[in-house]
């Protein structure tokens, strides 16, 4: 079997952050198959994954806006224009609720929150598939451009069925007591996107299993385990909290794995002197400010400002801010041809810098 020749965290736990961790707790939190755990989802455990979830939110902006006005002149889109569209879009909801149309205000918060939803498992099937390829290049495979579009595009109608969430008739789907249900599809429609995407799923493993015989290795779990966690996740939830609460974390187990591989190349590049030290001040840093934003203030704001006719005005408003822009510069600094794909892929493009030839010292005459 081929070795690795880029790890993320450590060859032999780098398929379990990617995909093994997913599959397990799925399995525990099935009622049909490991037993019905989702007790134990509540306090510290909770809490530690609101903490992870947290902080990959918190480690995308350092990834993304860490050179500064640099990376904004370069992404001037996803770093610029959406960030201050969000901040426009937020101060006219909330001038809207000011000035008495509370029915507009709430229609409006409304339509952003579907659109949040409606994006959030494509966000999640765009990991995956970038985990995979990773992880399949690691070992060696070499997909043609025709698989990596299967690969890609096999995954998506797990996020056409996962719209049901918000467009399912009967569905009911809510946030912060606001509906955001748009029932559109019929409930027969259900098991036949069901089966498209486990047929879908079907191809794209045999193309895994075909590419992966041609390398002469086996499908590594970072690959099939990525794929694997979402179509459990996404095509048989085991309950609302734990999806509510476990997918996010495991999505962001992931995350933080690349990260870690890419925050440390970058720091080698930069040919920091305290890898080690910089790691756990810009993970401590993403956890703080992650939990800063999207927990704290907004239950700070919601708590001291209380608005009655459209309660988690404040909240909604910052969770679909963060949201959206998250996706914006993950869709932009994870492309596979940006500076932190290239690194963890290939390594910090460390340049040695010549030393100056060493000047001759003047010999003393001999008399």
């Amino acid at each position: 079997m081929a070795i690795p020749t880029r790890v993320l965290v450590h060859r032999r736990v780098d398929g379990w952050l990617l995909g093994g961790v997913g599959i397990v707790a799925w399995l525990l939190l099935t009622p049909s198959i490991g037993g019905d755990h989702s007790a134990v989802l509540t306090g510290w455990v909770a809490g530690a994954f609101l903490v992870v979830t947290s902080t990959h939110f918190g480690s995308s902006y350092h990834l993304a806006y860490g050179n500064g006005w640099s990376d904004v002149r370069r992404h001037p889109v996803a770093l610029g224009l959406v960030p201050a569209l969000g901040v426009l879009v937020s101060v006219v909801v909330f001038a809207t609720y000011l000035g008495g149309a509370q029915a507009l205000a709430a229609q409006m918060v409304r339509n952003l929150l579907i659109l949040v939803f409606t994006l959030t498992g494509w966000h999640y099937v765009k990991q995956a598939f970038g985990v995979g390829m990773l992880s399949a290049r690691s070992y060696g495979m070499k997909p043609t451009g025709r698989e990596i579009k299967l690969w890609r595009y096999g995954l998506y109608p797990i996020w056409i069925y996962d719209l049901l969430r918000v467009y399912g008739v009967d569905r009911g789907a809510s946030y912060r007591q606001i509906n955001i249900a748009v029932p559109l599809v019929p409930q027969g429609g259900e098991s036949v996107l069901r089966w498209l995407a486990v047929a879908c799923l079907i191809a794209v493993a045999a193309s895994m299993i075909r590419v992966a015989h041609q390398a002469r290795t086996l499908p590594p779990m970072g690959l099939w385990g990525a794929y694997l966690t979402g179509a459990l996740w996404f095509l048989l939830p085991p309950a609302y909290l734990a999806s509510a609460v476990v997918l996010p974390g495991i999505h962001a187990v992931q995350y933080l794995a690349c990260v870690h591989r890419a925050e440390i190349d970058w720091a080698v590049e930069r040919k920091e002197p305290q890898v080690r030290t910089l790691w756990l001040s810009l993970f401590g840093g993403a956890a703080a400010g992650g939990l800063l934003a999207s927990t704290w203030l907004p239950s700070m704001i919601d708590g001291s400002f209380t608005t009655p006719a459209l309660p988690g005005l404040f909240g909604s408003l910052l969770f679909v801010y963060l949201n959206l822009h998250h996706y914006a510069i993950d869709a932009t600094i994870w492309r596979s041809s940006g500076e932190h794909v290239k690194r963890i892929s290939k390594g910090p493009a460390v340049v040695d810098v010549p030393r100056p030839a060493a000047t001759p010292v003047a010999q003393p005459a001999l008399v």
